[in-house]
C-alpha cells in the first residue's frame, strides 16, 4: 500500500501490470504478425523491387560476360577484370539485401505501432541503418571464422600423417583401396570439427538473432544491438528459443514444400517458368513474414505498444 509517501512493492507491480498488456503468447504474436501483413500489402514492396533488381543485374552481368569471352582473343587475361566485376557485383547485392532488410524492418515497426506503414518508411529507415546492419553482418561473419579452430584436429591429422595434397589427389585416381584407408585417418576430425562447427554457429543464430531488431526498432549502435540481443535470451529464454525454433521450423517447412513442387514443375519446358515464380513468390512471403514476425516479437519483449489483435479484423 501507499505508505508513508513511498509505492510499497505491491503497489509498483499493480501499476506495471496497468501500464501495458500481458505478453502476447507466441501463437498470437504469429497470428496478428500475418494481420499485420494483410493489413499492410505494401511490406511485400520492397522484396520484390529487390528480386526484380537482382534478376535484371544477373541478368546484365551474365550476358556481359558472354559476349566479352566471344569477342576475346585471349579469354584467360580477361579473368582479373571478370572477377573485380563479380566483387564489385556481389557488394551490391549485400548492401541492397542490408538496405531492404533495414527498409522491411523499419515498416514493420510502423504496421505494428501504428496499424499502417508506406512504403516511403523504406528509403526512411534503409538510408539511417544499411550501413548499421552490414556492420553487424560482418561482425556475426567474423564471429563465425571463430569455428576455424573446431577444425585444427582435422589439420594435425593431416600434417601428422606426411601427407600433401597432389598425394591425395594421386591415391584418389590411381589407388581408389588406398584412399579408403586415407579417408579412415580423417573421418573423426571431420565428424568433430562439422559437429562443433554446427553447434557454434546455431548458439550464434539464437543469441543474436535480434541484433538487427535492436538498430532498427531501438536506433541502437552495432554493439549495443549485440548486447541487447544476448540480454533479451538471458532474461527470457525459454520464450526467445521457442520463437526461434518454430520461425525456422516453419521457414525449413515452408521452403521444403515449395522446394518439391518446383522440382516436378521444373521437369516440364513449359511449366519450368511458373515453378520460377512460384519459387520467387514463396520467398518474398517468407523473407517478409520472418521479419514482420520478428519484430513484433522483439517490440513485445522490450514492452512496445502494439495494435493488438483486438484491433485487427479476422482473417
Amino acid at each position: 500500500m501507499f505508505i508513508f509517501g513511498k509505492f510499497s512493492d505491491v503497489d509498483l507491480i499493480l501499476i506495471n501490470s496497468k501500464r501495458r498488456p500481458k505478453m502476447e503468447h507466441i501463437v498470437d504474436t504469429f497470428a496478428n504478425g500475418l494481420k499485420n501483413m494483410m493489413r499492410n500489402t505494401v511490406l511485400f514492396a520492397p522484396f520484390f523491387i529487390f528480386f526484380i533488381i537482382v534478376f535484371v543485374l544477373s541478368l546484365a552481368l551474365t550476358a556481359g560476360l558472354m559476349i566479352i569471352l566471344m569477342v576475346s582473343d585471349d579469354p584467360v587475361s580477361l579473368i582479373p577484370a571478370s572477377a573485380v566485376v563479380l566483387l564489385i557485383y556481389v557488394i551490391v547485392l549485400i548492401l541492397l539485401s542490408c538496405y531492404m532488410t533495414a527498409g522491411t524492418i523499419g515498416m514493420s515497426k510502423e504496421a505494428i505501432a501504428a496499424g499502417t506503414t508506406k512504403l516511403g518508411d523504406v528509403s526512411i529507415y534503409g538510408n539511417k541503418y544499411t550501413l548499421r546492419i552490414l556492420a553487424s553482418s560482418i561482425l556475426l561473419f567474423i564471429l563465425e571464422l571463430v569455428s576455424v579452430i573446431f577444425w585444427l584436429p582435422l589439420y594435425f591429422v593431416y600434417k601428422n600423417a606426411g601427407l600433401t595434397i597432389d598425394a591425395v589427389f594421386d591415391t584418389l585416381l590411381n589407388n581408389p583401396d588406398g584412399f579408403g584407408s586415407i579417408l579412415s585417418l580423417f573421418i573423426i576430425p571431420i565428424a568433430i570439427g562439422l559437429l562443433l562447427t554446427i553447434v557454434y554457429t546455431v548458439i550464434l543464430s539464437f543469441v543474436f538473432y535480434f541484433v538487427s531488431y535492436a538498430i532498427v526498432v531501438d536506433d541502437l549502435p552495432v554493439i549495443a544491438a549485440y548486447k541487447k540481443s544476448y540480454a533479451l535470451l538471458k532474461q527470457n529464454p525459454g520464450h526467445v528459443i521457442a520463437f526461434i525454433l518454430i520461425v525456422y521450423g516453419i521457414t525449413v517447412g515452408v521452403m521444403s514444400m515449395t522446394n518439391f513442387i518446383t522440382m516436378f514443375l521444373y521437369l516440364s519446358v513449359y511449366l519450368s517458368f511458373i515453378g520460377s515464380l512460384l519459387s520467387a513468390a514463396v520467398s518474398i512471403l517468407i523473407s517478409v513474414a520472418v521479419l514482420v514476425w520478428g519484430t513484433r516479437f522483439y517490440m513485445d519483449l522490450t514492452e512496445k505498444e502494439l495494435c493488438r489483435e483486438e484491433n485487427f479484423p479476422d482473417f
